[in-house]
């Protein structure tokens, strides 16, 4: 299980969103944390790295598990859902594009609910969103 980081990023009632050159599908910058670095270190590259977009993490959206939500990639491999979503400011930068991300916009809130996500995503999203000053906590 490779543990893995979002940013919920909120500027001026916009959200900071991808779209996933994988599936398509529109979610929080983040990704895979590698070797030697901490879980904050990583939200704070990937999204970097995914957006062009500098943040600054301020607190926690969350821990998200599911031992029932299965991730399966093309390359074969699987992995159990397993996220920390931060929640962080803007800092510099314009959204930029790259190879896993062809599209990085702000999106107004208002607009999210018609976006495409995948379903823990939309849960992540909708968490952040619907309870500001709540850290949600994985059922035991």
């Amino acid at each position: 299980m490779k543990p893995a980081a979002a940013a919920f990023v909120e500027r001026d009632g916009e959200i900071l969103l991808i779209q996933r050159s994988d599936n398509g599908k529109w979610s929080m910058p983040g990704g895979t944390m590698e070797y030697g670095e901490s879980m904050t270190t990583c939200v704070v590259r990937e999204t970097l790295e995914e957006t062009g977009i500098q943040i600054e993490c301020t607190g926690l959206v969350g821990v998200f598990t599911d031992p029932l939500h299965r991730i399966e990639y093309d390359n074969g491999e699987v992995r159990q859902q397993f996220a920390i979503v931060y929640r962080a400011d803007y800092v510099a930068g314009e959204p930029t594009r790259s190879p896993e991300s062809p599209r990085v916009e702000w999106i107004p809130r208002t607009d999210t609910p018609g976006l495409t996500m995948d379903p823990s995503q939309r849960m992540r999203l909708d968490w952040a969103m619907e309870h500001p000053d709540t850290v949600r906590l994985d059922p035991a």
